[in-house]
């Protein structure tokens, strides 16, 4: 992994300022945005489970059962098609 610093200095006339990051402060950002990263990551997932659960009993109200069914079914199928259709160019 290059760090910002080693690239600013492979550039043609690439200087550094006495405002650059040191290595040890590029690698501590690096940690705190992974770990951001992360935490935006599972509280989106759980954003999502969270709706998931509170919409489909009003869906299965609105619609019924065989028509909500139907939706499920139309939702696995397409992400098995996209599923299997992965790879296949390129």
């Amino acid at each position: 992994m290059i760090l910002i610093a080693d690239w600013m200095k492979q550039l043609p006339g690439g200087r550094r300022s006495s405002n650059d990051l040191n290595n040890q402060e590029l690698m501590a950002f690096h940690v705190s945005t992974l770990k951001h990263n992360i935490f935006s990551n599972l509280a989106g997932g759980a954003w999502v489970a969270v709706l998931t659960l509170a919409i489909t009993p009003i869906q299965i109200n609105l619609l019924g059962v065989e028509a909500f069914g139907l939706i499920v079914k139309w939702g696995i199928e397409g992400a098995g098609v996209t599923y299997m259709g992965l790879g296949t160019y390129g």
